[in-house]
């Protein structure tokens, strides 16, 4: 999320301009007063928004310098250590005040012209630091592209209320055994144990009881050491809070080879293909209905192998249009892709969200 730091009066309108172009690309923007809840208190949120900011973007105009709260942000952003990108609006002339020249020591100023609507330097400075791309398709769906390893993500999703955790399930592949200490080096489930643990003080034995305890009550398994079936799915209800909880949609993809005996490799893996898998997920959250209006997935059967992200995203894609089709939840899905995987495949975020935005047109 890019935050927008800018002086009401006069420079809203090109604040709102820059929000627009922002979605445009699938950014996220966030800006006063329109993304404050309503009823809710300014000097409450916009800390709490420029703490989650990826970006901080100051529209600097001669307006903004002498204004104290647009002063309170930037420290606020300097405290936090936020990457603060400076935009001038093309044709203004006015020179930096001594408090300015000090703030932005070091720091590159864009400019953008806003009369030519030419952002192309700004946004390719912006791109790089974006966490979220979104594509809205009609008025109550989207498709979200959201980068960092899974639990890095959910541990963003959560703080930042991103979603209502009640509506939303976090889709996660597990050995068929159901052990979580099987869990695979490169599986996403092995990082999402750690972080409830040093996040919540999880230990593995409680997380491993409420998986035992969903398939007990949910598959009907007469002892919690019956194996799952290849496309099994539990949803366990994880508590991280008095009064808030996560939901894991945990989905037996994988099963560990004969050889794992010998060799006692976590990553000595068979699986099944991924389509067959994503399908019954989608299934899955038709079956869970409102509570899965939210479904958070990532490269689903890959286990982090060599794989094509453009063949594993347009499986996502295709299923997620398949349940728009049907009507059926989720009504937004939130892909997480992990950067070491699009590293290693040689492709950038950027290509993976227009091919997202191009097969959505469809919709």
């Amino acid at each position: 999320m890019i935050f927008i730091s800018h002086k009401f009066d006069p420079d809203h309108v090109y604040a709102l301009k820059l929000k627009q172009v922002l979605a445009a690309n699938g950014i996220e923007g966030w800006l006063a007063p329109e993304d404050v809840p309503v009823g809710e208190n300014f000097a409450q949120e916009i800390p709490r928004a420029i703490k989650s900011c990826e970006s901080f973007l100051l529209l600097l105009t001669e307006a903004s310098q002498h204004s104290v709260h647009i002063a309170k942000e930037v420290n606020f952003a300097i405290k936090y250590n936020k990457k603060i990108v400076p935009v001038c609006i093309a044709g203004e002339q006015f020179a930096l005040t001594d408090e300015y020249d000090y703030l932005l020591q070091n720091v590159q100023i864009k400019t953008a012209d806003f009369e030519r609507e030419d952002f192309e330097d700004l946004l390719h400075e912006l791109k790089a630091d974006a966490k979220i791309y979104s594509v809205e398709i009609g008025n109550s769906r989207s498709f979200t592209m959201i980068k960092g390893d899974f639990q890095q993500n959910m541990k963003y999703m959560i703080d930042n209320h991103t979603v209502d955790l009640e509506k939303t399930v976090f889709a996660i592949g597990i050995d068929g055994s159901s052990r979580l200490e099987l869990s695979s080096h490169k599986g996403i489930l092995r990082y999402v144990c750690g972080f409830l643990r040093e996040e919540y003080g999880l230990s593995l034995d409680v997380l491993q009881a409420a998986v035992n305890e969903a398939k007990m009550s949910q598959l009907k398994h007469s002892s919690d050491d019956l194996p799952m079936q290849y496309g099994d799915i539990v949803c366990v209800r994880i508590p991280i809070s008095q009064d808030r909880f996560v939901r894991l949609l945990l989905v037996s993809n994988s099963n560990k080879k004969e050889s794992y005996t010998v060799n006692k490799d976590l990553d000595d893996v068979e699986g099944i293909d991924s389509r067959i898998i994503i399908l019954r997920v989608f299934n899955k959250c038709a079956e869970l209905g409102d509570a899965a209006s939210n479904l958070v997935i990532g490269a689903m059967g890959t286990n982090g192998l060599s794989f094509p992200y453009e063949v594993i995203t347009a499986e996502i894609l295709n299923a997620y249009v398949y349940s728009v089709r049907q009507g059926i939840s989720p009504c937004n899905l939130f892909y997480s892709v992990r950067l070491v995987d699009m590293e290693n495949a040689n492709v950038k975020p950027e290509k993976i969200y227009k091919y997202i935005r191009n097969l959505t047109q469809f919709l």
